[in-house]
C-alpha cells in the first residue's frame, strides 16, 4: 500500500495540480530526462507538498480530494495578453469523464474560454485499433464547447494520415493542428505536408509521452497539460 493510499484510503477521485512546474527550483537544479520522468516528479512533488500542509485526519474520510501546489506564481498578464492551450490526454473514452476533463480545465485555469484544445487519444482505446469512431463522440463534445465560445480552435496529437483525412472531412469544425511526436516522426510524411498546406493546417512537434504518462493502483482518468 502506497502512503497516500494509507493517509486517504476512502479517496476515489484525486485531481492534482502542479501548477507551473517551469518556476520549480527543483526542476532547474535537476532537469528530467524525458516527460514520463518530469510528470512522475511533479506528481510526487505535488503530493508531498500537499500532504505537508493537510489536515491528515479529514483527509481519511474524503472521497474527492484536490491537491494543488503551493505558493503559485501569479500571472502579471490580463487574460487578452495570454493565449492557452490544453492538451487532453485521454485514457478513458467515456463521455462524461471528457466532459469532465473540459470543465476540470476551465476550473483550474480560472477562465471561461481556452483557445486551442488538443485532443490525445490512446493508441488502443477499450483494446482496439484507434478508429474515427472513437474520436466522432468526443469530438462532437469539442464541437459543441467550439459553438458555446468555450474554445476556439481544436487540434489532435500523433494522428496519422488516413485518420486525419477521414477527421477532417466529417468534422464539422475542422482540426486545425496536428501535433506529431519526435520520437516516432522525424521526418514528416511528404503526404502529410502536402494535405497541411492545402487546408491550413499546422503540423507541430512534441516529445510527449505516447503511453500513459504515468501508472498507478488506480485508473489514470485523463492528465492536462497547459
Amino acid at each position: 500500500m502506497s502512503v497516500s493510499e494509507e493517509r486517504i484510503p476512502l479517496a476515489e477521485i484525486i485531481t492534482i495540480d502542479t501548477g507551473n512546474i517551469i518556476n520549480w527550483a527543483n526542476m532547474k537544479r535537476k532537469v528530467p530526462t524525458s516527460s514520463t520522468d518530469e510528470i512522475r516528479v511533479s506528481i510526487d512533488t505535488t503530493l508531498s507538498a500537499c500532504q505537508k500542509e493537510a489536515d491528515l485526519e479529514k483527509q481519511r474520510d474524503l472521497r474527492q480530494l484536490v491537491c494543488c501546489y503551493p505558493n503559485k506564481i501569479p500571472s502579471l498578464e490580463t487574460r487578452e495578453e495570454q493565449k492557452i492551450t490544453v492538451k487532453l490526454f485521454i485514457f478513458n473514452t467515456e463521455v462524461e469523464i471528457f466532459k469532465e476533463a473540459i470543465q476540470k480545465a476551465l476550473k483550474q485555469l480560472s477562465v471561461t474560454m481556452i483557445d486551442t484544445v488538443l485532443l490525445s487519444m490512446p493508441d488502443e482505446p477499450d483494446d482496439e485499433n484507434l478508429t474515427i469512431d472513437h474520436v466522432k463522440p468526443l469530438w462532437e463534445i469539442l464541437e459543441g464547447y467550439v459553438a458555446q465560445g468555450t474554445i476556439g480552435n481544436l487540434g489532435v496529437s500523433d494522428v496519422d494520415l488516413p485518420l486525419f483525412v477521414e477527421l477532417y472531412n466529417w468534422a464539422e469544425v475542422k482540426p486545425m493542428i496536428n501535433q506529431l511526436n519526435l520520437a516516432t516522426c522525424c521526418v514528416i510524411p511528404p503526404e502529410m505536408k502536402d494535405f497541411a498546406k492545402e487546408n491550413n493546417v499546422q503540423l507541430l512537434t512534441h516529445a510527449d509521452p505516447r503511453s500513459k504518462p504515468f501508472t498507478c493502483h488506480s485508473n489514470s482518468r485523463y492528465c492536462i497539460y497547459f
